[in-house]
């Protein structure tokens, strides 16, 4: 996927989903575009009493979809937390020592790069430090002093031999406090100097106008995910409140994942350059 997106000078979408309704409608969404996504579980979503079941059931969905579907661990602090995702079926992951001291999150990175490649497995880092978080629904602006260097990055990777990586720029995790700054000077230059993938986390938010410049400067892989779990609940909210909650919840699940589904098809469609 990456090599061909690199070549294509397009980017993959990797969507995050957290139960059964989202990893639907990603899936959906692909098939019905006839395109190669990543279907990502982040990392928090572990740790659940149903999370075994979840897991099964997103490993077979995978392998039977009808177009190629990465199934991607998103966000794991831990090496045991990849290990358990890559020993249930994974076939990517993405270990996240972002927030630690450089040589720690090499030392990290490096033991599951080992782990994963031992097994096929892709692995993704990242260094600089992409803020935010999904759960502030308030927003939050990123900080220059945690965007990506570009010798660290290089220095980063040679030591780790990680397969792509996520780099700071201007996203954030979750909502944006005001209109989004990206810095396409520093993503020139990580794009000039870099030979693997970059990924960008933090998509939602920002304009068609950005994701289609981010692709041209060079980033291969945009993260989706506060967008989607978001309208979801509004989209299903306006659904039971149109009728008053008189609606069989089959039916009022079923208008949110048209609506969810087209949705993701316009991304994949906008990342794609369709």
């Amino acid at each position: 996927m990456y090599a061909d997106s690199m070549a294509g000078g397009y980017a993959i979408g990797g969507f995050d989903a957290t139960n059964h309704f989202l990893a639907e409608c990603i899936i959906n969404a692909a098939e019905a575009k006839n395109t190669p996504i990543l279907l990502m579980v982040p990392g928090f979503a572990f740790g659940g009493p149903n999370d075994r079941e979840f897991i099964r059931y997103l490993v077979q969905r995978c392998e039977s979809a009808k177009i190629p579907i990465t199934l991607h661990l998103d966000h794991a602090a831990t090496y045991e937390l990849c290990v358990y995702a890559i020993s249930k079926g994974f076939t990517s992951v993405m270990i996240d020592g972002s927030s630690l001291p450089f040589q720690d999150n090499v030392e990290l990175t490096k033991s599951v790069v080992k782990c994963a490649h031992a097994c096929g497995v892709s692995v993704e880092a990242e260094i600089g430090h992409v803020g935010g978080d999904e759960g502030k629904l308030d927003g939050t602006t990123a900080s220059e002093n945690y965007y990506t260097q570009t010798p660290e990055a290089l220095n980063f990777i040679e030591q780790t031999n990680t397969d792509s990586l996520a780099v700071a720029f201007g996203t954030v995790h979750g909502i944006y406090k005001g209109p989004p700054k990206l810095d396409f000077e520093r993503l020139d230059d990580l794009r000039k100097n870099i030979r693997i993938p970059l990924v960008m986390h933090g998509g939602s938010g920002l304009s068609d106008y950005d994701f289609k410049k981010v692709i041209a400067h060079g980033i291969n892989k945009i993260n989706i995910f506060s967008e989607i779990s978001l309208s979801s609940s509004r989209l299903l909210y306006k659904s039971l409140k149109k009728v008053d909650g008189n609606i069989h919840i089959q039916e009022a699940l079923s208008e949110t994942s048209d609506d969810i589904v087209l949705i993701i098809k316009k991304y994949i469609d906008l990342f794609h350059n369709l």
